[in-house]
């Protein structure tokens, strides 16, 4: 058994959308943003008694200090979705904080006749302040993560391999329903206004899928050749997106439904449930030399 323990302080630069987001010729953000500072902490045991073999256990917890926070919308940027899209134009400031914390359980089985595999688990925590300096969920918050992955190595370098992948569900602020109905609104954003007073309050579903792949290599004296076939999410799995708010339309004039029982101008809306099932086959070939 063997017991590791390491811990460091990182920097790093808020993003460009942010350092770079003007009005007019100033940049609003200069004087106010600092480079964020993360924390860590990482300690384990690893058991090798095994033959070919290895069980680990390992714990974390990282803070975050200046992350940048939303001037115009009073939250953390870390919980404006995890999406990956344009995020941080706009006028923020460094003095959010965050955390992330968690355990990790590995088993990894190198090649023994033939077989090999890996499956891990990890139970997490990923939190940052609200506007009352209350830590909530952060988009990234995926509680539980669990990755099987096993291959079998054939004769004449043939080799087939598998993962499954689970991860539960990640946390969403639901729509101002009221707000975002208003016609007003509604035409200058074109789109539901999130309620900030509920961040992060609701779940997707969990999501899982099953990865297959096939290998076959060929080794020359100077170069090898790898040529394999895989399918993603192999069983067609419906993995649940973040619901979408939309208008109900009128299907002869394609125009927005207004609704007459509001004593305020409204559109009537309806949400468009999303959903993620491809099944994505690919042929790939690899050359090392």
């Amino acid at each position: 058994v063997a017991v590791n323990f390491n811990s460091g302080i990182y920097y790093q630069l808020p993003s460009y959308t942010a350092m770079g987001y003007k009005e007019g010729n100033t940049f609003v953000n200069k004087d106010r943003l600092e480079y964020i500072r993360c924390d860590h902490i990482v300690s384990g045991l690893d058991y090798t008694g095994l033959p070919n073999a290895k069980v680990s256990v390992e714990g974390f917890y990282k803070h975050y200090n200046n992350y940048p926070f939303s001037i115009r919308n009073q939250i953390s940027l870390a919980n404006l979705g995890g999406d990956f899209g344009v995020i941080g134009s706009e006028p923020v400031e460094s003095n959010n904080e965050g955390r992330a914390y968690g355990l990790e359980l590995l088993f990894q089985q190198k090649i023994f006749k033939g077989f090999y595999g890996i499956a891990a688990y990890t139970l997490s925590w990923s939190e940052f302040q609200d506007q009352n300096k209350e830590y909530v969920p952060s988009s990234w918050d995926s509680r539980h993560i669990v990755s099987l992955t096993a291959g079998k190595k054939f004769n004449k370098n043939w080799e087939i391999g598998a993962r499954w992948r689970f991860s539960s569900g990640s946390p969403y602020t639901p729509y101002d329903l009221i707000n975002s109905s208003l016609i007003s609104i509604w035409d200058v954003n074109n789109q539901g206004l999130l309620d900030y007073d509920r961040l992060n309050s609701e779940r997707i579903d969990a999501t899982h899928q099953l990865d297959l792949r096939i290998d076959k290599k060929w080794f020359f004296n100077k170069w090898n050749l790898n040529v394999f076939f895989d399918v993603q999410n192999a069983y067609l799995h419906d993995n649940a997106l973040q619901p979408t708010l939309g208008l109900k339309v009128n299907k002869e004039t394609n125009e927005p439904v207004v609704n007459p029982s509001s004593t305020a101008p409204r559109y009537q809306t309806k949400f468009l449930e999303d959903s993620d099932a491809p099944l994505l086959p690919a042929i790939g070939l690899i050359i090392e030399l």
